[in-house]
């Protein structure tokens, strides 16, 4: 038996191949120009645009797009972290980055270690989200420049700083169920040598009944958090950083024993 195939004309081979291509262009995913032109510092301990680590960063448009007040959650809304939560509103929390510990995660706070000295891990659950400005997250071993706690990632978070102009105030609030409370106030400003921001952040809720079967009753949570950023500036390409950071907060939560409730209070800071 014999097969005979026509061939296509020559123009006609042209449009398909023309129209193949037109296809392919029009299925390539379009990338934001601004995405191109960021610029990150954790990456490389250094200024760095376009990093080759993956890199995510997250804004302080972000944030209010997404009003999450909790930072782990905020965190694990992003590729490549896992979160774990041990209850509410304030419970103990840790992240895991590509499958790694929780305590390989280098948590920075304006370049300074976020940390518990007790525990020896960071307290997410107690950051205020309220004072952040800027995340980057930075996903892969770093251990060659920030050690073994690198091991899995890098999260460095900046908090609010000012700007030339007039002081600012700003104040926020917000009520919701189980009695809880969000409050946020600050001021910032500054001029061409002079820049500052200082916030202060108030939370609280009675929070839900973990276990009903021995301990009826809530496991409320209260935070208070206070930050202060100055920035002056000397001369050309010199300036001087002050960064302050103090959390204070109380959490009750429920263990072993019948009828009691336990109470931790919790004081992190760093200057």
């Amino acid at each position: 038996m014999t097969l005979f195939s026509k061939a296509l004309p020559l123009r006609a081979c042209t449009r398909l191949s023309a129209f193949t291509l037109i296809s392919s262009l029009l299925s390539l995913p379009v990338i934001a120009s601004d995405e191109l032109d960021s610029i990150t510092v954790t990456a490389n301990r250094m200024p760095t645009e376009n990093a080759l680590a993956p890199t995510t960063v997250i804004t302080e448009a972000d944030i209010e797009k997404l009003q999450i007040q909790d930072l782990a959650t905020l965190l694990s809304r992003f590729p490549g972290i896992d979160m774990t939560q041990n209850g509410g509103l304030g419970k103990t929390s840790g992240i895991s980055i590509r499958g790694t510990n929780s305590d390989h995660v280098l948590v920075l706070v304006d370049g300074v270690k976020w940390y518990s000295a007790t525990s020896g891990s960071s307290a997410l659950q107690d950051f205020p989200v309220s004072q952040i400005e800027r995340i980057e997250i930075v996903r892969g071993p770093r251990a060659g420049l920030y050690g073994s706690e690198a091991i899995g990632g890098v999260i460095q978070i900046f908090t609010k700083s000012g700007s030339i102009s007039k002081p600012t105030p700003n104040f926020t609030v917000s009520a919701g169920t189980k009695n809880t409370l969000r409050s946020q106030a600050g001021v910032s400003g500054g001029n061409e040598t002079t820049k500052y921001n200082l916030s202060y952040s108030y939370d609280t809720t009675n929070g839900i009944n973990a276990r009903e079967d021995r301990n009826p009753d809530h496991d409320g949570y209260r935070n208070q958090s206070v930050s202060l950023k100055v920035n002056q500036q000397w001369i050309e390409n010199w300036s001087t950083d002050v960064n302050l950071l103090r959390s204070n907060a109380r959490n009750h939560y429920d263990g072993s024993s019948v009828n009691k409730n336990y109470v931790t209070d919790t004081v992190q800071q760093i200057l």
